[in-house]
Parts: C-alpha cells; structure tokens; sequence
C-alpha cells in the first residue's frame, strides 16, 4: 500500500475511535442522569430581625421647666426657677434619667445662679406613674456675704414621676444639698417637662441581626 493511502486510513481509523469514545461517555452520563434523584430548589435566606437585647432599651427625653422652694440652713428662703433638658431611658424595667440644667433663684437680697447636672434612677414604675432617687450637682454664683462668689453642692433626694401620655411629664420631689464653700439647704421642687417618652429606636449599623 502506498504511504499517502496508508496515512489516509490510519487518520480515519483515528477518528473513527475519537467518535466511538465520545458516544460512550455521553451515553453514561445520560444514564446517570436519568437514576440520579432531583435536588431540591435551595430555601430562601430567611429575614433578619432586630436582636432581642436591643428591644429592652428605650429612648426618650424631656425639656422641663421646674420651680424650686429652698431653706437654707441660716433660715434663708430662696425660691427658683430651674431649666433642664436630658434624655429618659428604660432597661430591662428600670427607668432612668440625666438632665443638665440651669437656674437662677432669689431670696431677699440674696441671688443664685447656677448650672449643674442631675441623674435620676425610677426603679419603681407603672406605666403612668413612679417612685425613684436622684441625686443633683451643681456650681453656683452667690451675690451675697457671708459665702458670696462661687460655690458648689451635691443634693441627694427621692422624687415621685407621673407621665401623662407620652408628651407630658410631672415631677414632684425633695433633696437635701450639701454645700460646698456654700450654705446648706432642703429644696423642694416641682417640674413639668415636655418631649417623648420613646422615641422610635434606630437600630446602628454595627449591631448583628439576630436569626429569626
């Protein structure tokens, strides 16, 4: 046989083969198609919701205006007026406040002015009323000797909280400052403050979602 026809042949047996091998590699794999059972379709991601520890805090805040009626420990009477703003917040059941405020208050010759800040604990609360602690710092200037110039203090007390709705809160209560380079003295104060009670809480970013 001439060698063009020879390589002819030998080219087409190879071909031939390639074919043969091919068809049986794809009949098996129709087959283990066809006995293989069907997957099920994946399940959908199921939705994120906010974790349960977030739920038990609460957010609110109030602007109060309060008048405040003072004896000092000399007999002085000083009456006031006192402006504070702060956030109210409630963990686990326990309510709680921080204020900042100021005031200026008067009593014979005798003025007061006075910035400070005050924080407040409610463990005892209904939803519309409660019975909790404070405790008030605060610097004041005096324009009266004998303690006349800058002073401080530092008023622990007890005060009840009634909230009407959630706009509206009523504060009545007693402390007793200690002062510091200034006279003592028991105050009694009443306030009202308007704002929220809660505040819709947003959740930040950084908190994990919890599984639903």
């Amino acid at each position: 046989m001439a060698p063009a026809a020879r390589a002819t042949l030998d080219g087409m047996r190879f071909f031939a083969l390639l074919a043969l091998t091919l068809a049986v590699a794809a009949a098996s794999d129709a087959r283990a198609a066809a006995t293989e059972p069907a997957r099920p379709a994946p399940a959908p991601p199921a939705a994120a919701k906010t974790p349960d520890w977030w739920n038990e805090y609460e957010l609110g805040g109030y602007a109060s205006l309060m008048g405040t009626f003072e004896e000092e420990t000399d007999g002085t009477n000083v009456k006031g007026l006192r402006f504070s703003f702060g956030p109210e917040g409630k963990v686990k059941n326990i309510q709680g406040r921080m204020d900042l405020w100021l005031s200026v208050r008067q009593g014979g010759d005798l003025d007061v002015y006075g910035v400070g800040f005050e924080i407040a604990a409610v463990p005892f609360a209904s939803r519309w009323a409660g019975f909790g602690f404070l405790l008030n710092h605060g610097i004041e200037y005096r324009t009266e000797s004998p303690h006349e110039g800058f002073g401080g203090f530092i008023g622990p007390g007890v005060e009840g909280v009634f909230w009407l709705g959630e706009h509206v809160r009523l504060t009545a209560g007693v402390e007793h400052d200690f002062g510091i380079g200034t006279r003592s003295r028991d105050v009694f104060r009443l306030s009202l403050g308007f704002g929220h009670r809660r505040w819709p809480p947003k959740i930040p970013k950084w908190v994990p979602a919890a599984p639903p």
